[in-house]
This record gives structure tokens, C-alpha cells and sequence, in this order.
């Protein structure tokens, strides 16, 4: 399984208004809420067995709004759509949330996530 992929499509699908990238890249422009994100660690996960690791997400949810107030707005809205895209999957559980600016261009906020997998599954 792929963990990566698997937790894209299913924000992609439950964000249809938004762009979702599973990789990091440099953005030229933010058109309308974009969320990317990647592993950013993967840990042994011996409570389940030495075949199982703890994987660490990366996600980034960005507006384009540059101006500071809408942007805290816009950025707060589309955390919120993330997290309650988050929500229903059993499979992860996002740690925290902190905001800032991508790239030193893009306003958002970062998103930790982690879940477990089996290797080879």
C-alpha cells in the first residue's frame, strides 16, 4: 500500500475545490486551495511487529490570497476543510497544525500527520 498516494486520492476526492499534490513542489501561483504533501519520516513501529513503521506526513494547505487579513481568513477556512477531510480516515491522524508561509510565498498552514503501515502491504 501506498500510503502517500492512498491519503492524496482520498483528499482529492474529498476536496474536489481544491488542487492536491502528493509530492512536494515549488508553486508559481496558487489559483485556488492546494494541498501537497509527502513523507517527511518513516520510523520502526515495533508495538505492532517488526514489520510495521510509523509514517510521518507533511502536508501543506495554501491560499493565494496575499493580502495578511483575507489571507487569515482564507487560510483558517481551508484548514478547516482539511481537517474535516482528515476526520473519517481511520488510517491517520494528523498532530498538529502550525501556520506559516510556504516557499516564502504561499500563505497556509503545515499539518503533521502520521499513520501506520505494514512493509510490503
Amino acid at each position: 500500500m501506498n500510503l502517500r498516494r492512498t491519503l492524496a486520492d482520498a483528499l482529492a476526492a474529498a476536496l474536489p475545490a481544491y488542487r492536491v499534490m502528493g509530492y512536494a513542489t515549488e508553486l508559481d501561483a496558487v489559483t485556488r486551495p492546494t494541498v501537497l504533501l509527502w513523507v517527511s519520516l518513516i520510523e520502526p513501529f515495533e508495538t505492532f511487529g517488526l514489520d510495521y513503521l510509523k509514517v510521518t506526513f507533511e502536508l501543506w494547505v495554501v491560499i493565494g490570497s496575499q493580502d495578511p487579513e483575507r489571507a487569515n481568513d482564507d487560510a483558517d477556512d481551508a484548514l478547516t476543510d482539511v481537517l474535516t477531510a482528515l476526520q473519517p480516515l481511520d488510517y491517520v491522524d494528523w498532530t498538529s497544525a502550525e501556520r506559516g508561509v510556504l516557499f516564502d510565498a504561499h500563505h497556509g498552514y503545515r499539518i503533521t500527520a502520521q499513520a501506520v503501515a505494514q512493509i510490503g502491504a
